[in-house]
């Protein structure tokens, strides 16, 4: 039997506790070092809506600590700007740069994607009636087009049918598949909807039926246009010049009193068709005055003349006031010297 000096046998010890210690020194290093915090790696995708409306998700990784969305266009509200996956309109068409930052106590990691918007084709909206309390609009409209020698005779009628939908942020909605008189509208990039014939072969008589799918917070809608009709309406006979040295008034009349409206309304715009001065009667009137103050607006050039009269109907689906109008229409030139 080998019996060890007792010198020896404490080294051995001595040993084994040291390299028990070196063991668990190096086992605990490698605990720490496979445990360690990351950086995140940031990550997103998107889809779009019409409307300049884009979804984002989140498909960054790692541990997140701080998350921070820029969309390139400065309107971002800062509920956006922190939400894990956030949705954002866009108010303008254009190409944005979007980020997100993402970050941990290890690091942070940013990752960017070019968003395109396209302006697309805009439904012009800007001479149709508005009520202060609307979330939504059924448009329907004829336009008669008389004779420009002989006033009384009328020559074409063409309608257009629009609808406008709007959120609590007062911007389009989309409401599913909306169709009038069995006429299917198109959705408009900017999420309204609109229809225009070309031609008399459609227009409005008296009937107008109105369907909408819903979506947005809006019901299936389904109308049938009765208690209210077309407002009767005649050819502009205002005169087709104006002198500003020389006439202090313009009168805009159309040759016969209109019948059966609720409202008219009288404009001038410009020819690309920037209002410049309106005003508005109730139903059996045939015209209105502009005075001198008024003309001042006027520049020397050409103008179009409007005449907008109608009558409507107000619904309300869950608890948003929604708005049918029937519209006669019809237009003029007009030139200041």
């Amino acid at each position: 039997m080998l019996i060890l000096h007792p010198i020896m046998s404490q080294l051995n010890s001595v040993i084994k506790v040291k390299y028990s210690f070196l063991f668990c020194v190096g086992f605990l290093s490698l605990a720490l070092f496979s445990c360690k915090q990351k950086p995140p790696r940031a990550s997103f995708v998107f889809v779009q809506e019409n409307g300049g409306i884009v979804h984002f998700t989140n498909t960054s990784a790692g541990e997140i600590t701080k998350l921070e969305w820029d969309f390139g266009d400065n309107s971002a509200i800062v509920d956006e700007i922190t939400a894990t996956s956030p949705t954002h309109r866009f108010l303008t068409g254009g190409t944005f740069n979007v980020s997100l930052t993402v970050e941990n106590g290890e690091g942070t990691d940013t990752y960017s994607e070019d968003v395109t918007i396209e302006s697309g084709d805009r439904e012009p909206i800007e001479d149709y009636p508005t009520f202060s309390d609307a979330e939504g609009y059924f448009y329907a409209r004829n336009r008669f087009e008389f004779d420009p020698i002989t006033p009384g005779v009328l020559t074409n009628i063409k309608a257009s049918a629009l609808v406008t939908m709007y959120d609590i942020t007062n911007f389009l909605v989309a409401v599913g598949a909306v169709n009038v008189n069995g006429q299917n509208l198109a959705n408009n990039s900017d999420n309204s909807y609109s229809y225009h014939s070309e031609d008399s072969s459609w227009y409005f008589n008296e009937g107008v039926r109105w369907s909408a799918e819903g979506g947005n917070d809006f019901p299936t809608i389904v109308e049938n246009i009765g208690s209210v009709e077309f407002p009767d309406i005649s050819a502009i006979v205002s005169p087709k010049a104006f002198v500003k040295s020389i006439d202090t008034v313009y009168n805009m009349r159309v040759k016969d009193p209109i019948l059966l409206a609720d409202s008219v309304k009288f404009r001038i715009e410009t020819t690309d068709g920037i209002l410049i001065i309106e005003k508005r009667t109730s139903g059996g009137f045939s015209g209105v005055a502009f005075d001198q103050t008024e003309l001042l607006k006027l520049t020397k050039g050409d103008y179009i003349t409007k005449v907008i009269a109608f009558s409507y109907e107000r619904h309300v689906y869950n608890f948003k006031p929604v708005y049918f109008t029937k519209e006669s229409y019809t237009e003029s030139t007009l030139t200041v010297r």
